[in-house]
């Protein structure tokens, strides 16, 4: 079945696509000229999908179908999100490791005593 669908990794491109696999209420979307390593998944009722013709009809550019001598762009700009969100990962692990020690003083999540907190608390109430 052919539709025309909107790419997540390029929310502003509307593409030629078509529909290769249905599980329950998912649709496997697969772009018109990509390597099924672009496919991706969306549920039957998502609003970026749309039926042949509609581009047309609204007025919205299409994309056609990659041919084999057109660039790789989409891919290019896929790589780039990959690489962006393995850096961001890796920075991520990074800061988790070192985020309980700072400067010597170490954070704990729990007091180690928890009667010390009450006894610290009715001493202060009762001094004023």
């Amino acid at each position: 079945m052919y539709l025309e669908a909107v790419d997540l990794m390029e929310p502003g491109l509307i593409c030629v696509a078509s529909v290769t696999k249905v599980v329950g209420r998912l649709l496997c979307i697969h772009f018109d000229g990509w390597d099924t390593a672009y496919d991706q998944w969306c549920d039957c009722e998502a609003p970026d999908l749309f039926p042949v013709g509609w581009c047309e009809m609204a007025g919205y550019r299409l994309e056609a179908p990659r041919s084999e001598g057109s660039s790789d762009s989409k891919k290019n700009v896929k790589t780039s999100v990959t690489k962006t969100r393995r850096r961001k990962r890796r920075l991520f692990t990074q800061k988790k490791r070192h985020s309980e020690d700072f400067d010597g003083v170490s954070i704990k999540n729990e007091p180690e005593d928890a009667d010390t907190m009450s006894v610290t608390r009715e001493d202060s109430s009762s001094s004023s």
